[in-house]
């Protein structure tokens, strides 16, 4: 489960990228922008695929 602030940050993302998509200049630019736009929405859809970092050992 993700807690609220890491929901609304991926939601924030998805739509930033959806509308980068919309005004991207070039396909490939347009592509990629979807692509990660599908990657925030497959993470909103299922929590469990976030990979976190290792710990920073001192």
């Amino acid at each position: 489960m993700l807690n609220p602030e890491s929901h609304e940050y991926f939601l924030r993302r998805e739509r930033a990228e959806r509308a980068a998509a919309k005004n991207a200049v070039t396909d490939a630019a347009r592509r990629i922008h979807q692509e990660l736009a599908q990657g925030y929405a497959a993470l909103l859809r299922n929590p469990r695929n976030i990979v976190m970092p290792p710990p920073v050992s001192r």
